[in-house]
This record gives structure tokens, C-alpha cells and sequence, in this order.
């Protein structure tokens, strides 16, 4: 099988036009590799169904590819997984499961901070509003040095939120 990169030299080389890749020429590189176990393809065939480009939205298999990468060792799929949890897309609603996955990714040296996480809760933010969660990592962000976190407890104390 020829890789899309060949088939569109050739195009280019036969018609002096490049092209653009079909669906299925776009699509067989991360086939094969998430075919071949590798997680990084695994995890961008999943991002391609829950966004339904180039093939059709599929929010259920976008969710097993994700599980099958976090299986693999790929910890930032556990935010993808727990929006949907919290959504309830192409999986059963559950605030629980997706505040585990959302806690085990931030404790995974994840590229969020305790700051960040704080603020996804305080807000809602992909996840159930909890101010007592936005709380303990806006305390976390204090301890941690986080500039903005002593204001923000400040703020949650004054009006009684998460203590």
C-alpha cells in the first residue's frame, strides 16, 4: 500500500496539480499505525471520530480508542475521556468517572497545574462544578506558590465557596 505523501507526489508529478488527499488517503498512516499498537495514532484516530473529520462522528469508538490508548501509557488521553464522561458522549454520563480521570491525569505530572485544575472546577470547566474540589486545589496552588491562588482563596472565603 502506498502511503498518501506517495500518492500525492505522484498526483502532482502525473497532473502538475498536488491535490488534496482523500478521506481514506488521510486516514491510513494513523490506521495502520494504531493497527500496529502505537499510541500516538491510536489516540489521533480517536480525536478524528469525536470530531467526525474526515469520516463520520462516531463519539463511542472515539471513546474505546481513547481507553485503548490510556491503556497503552498515554496520560493526556484522560482529559478527552473525562470530558465525554462528564458529557455523557459516546459513554455513560458519570461526574465520578470523570473526576478520577481528571484527578489521575493531574497527578501524572499532566501540562496542567494545581491552578489550573482549581479553576476547572471552580468554573465547571469540562467537569461537575464543585467549589469544595476547586478549593483544595486552589489551596495546593497557594502552598505550590502560585501568585494568583492566595487571592482567589480570599475570594472563596468571603463568599463561603468550598470550605
Amino acid at each position: 500500500m502506498k502511503l498518501p505523501s506517495v500518492i500525492l507526489y505522484q498526483r502532482s508529478a502525473d497532473t502538475g496539480s498536488f491535490g488534496t488527499p482523500s478521506p481514506d488517503e488521510y486516514m491510513s498512516p494513523r490506521r495502520i499505525g494504531a493497527e500496529k499498537g502505537h499510541t500516538e495514532s491510536i489516540y489521533r484516530l480517536g480525536r478524528m471520530h469525536e470530531a467526525g473529520a474526515p469520516m463520520p462522528k462516531d463519539v463511542s469508538e472515539a471513546a474505546r480508542l481513547y481507553r485503548e490508548a490510556m491503556d497503552r501509557g498515554c496520560w493526556d488521553v484522560k482529559l478527552r475521556l473525562a470530558y465525554l464522561y462528564d458529557l455523557g458522549e459516546g459513554v455513560e454520563q458519570s461526574d465520578e468517572e470523570a473526576a478520577r480521570l481528571m484527578g489521575e491525569a493531574f497527578g501524572e505530572d499532566g501540562p496542567l497545574d494545581s491552578f489550573d485544575m482549581a479553576s476547572i472546577y471552580y468554573h465547571g470547566s469540562g467537569v461537575s462544578q464543585s467549589y469544595s474540589l476547586a478549593y483544595k486545589w486552589m489551596a495546593r496552588a497557594a502552598e505550590e506558590g502560585e501568585p494568583w491562588a492566595d487571592m482567589y482563596l480570599g475570594h472563596m472565603c468571603y463568599h463561603w465557596e468550598g470550605i
